[in-house]
């Protein structure tokens, strides 16, 4: 169980650190703003609006993390290209 418990936490900090650097390169120069709220982070856009990705060890892929980054990315720059 508490391997369970260590390899779920490094799973959800490894998302985490996709997340953010992701977040760093390509969105908050599309003035992309991020928030953290937990298990969940909340990226906004006026043009784009809000996405929340779920931190969930079970659920969620790092391919979940890197699509909605790539997703976003793709509105905020369509939106700043205007």
């Amino acid at each position: 169980m508490a391997e369970d418990a260590t390899a779920s936490a490094g799973k959800v900090r490894r998302l985490r650190q996709i997340a953010r650097t992701l977040y760093v390169s390509w969105l908050l120069p599309l003035r992309v703003r991020s928030e953290d709220r937990g298990v969940r982070l909340v990226f906004s856009h006026p043009a784009a609006g809000p996405t929340v990705i779920e931190l969930c060890a079970e659920h969620t892929r790092h391919t979940d993390v890197w699509d909605a980054c790539v997703r976003l990315r793709e509105l905020a720059s369509a939106e700043t290209e205007k």
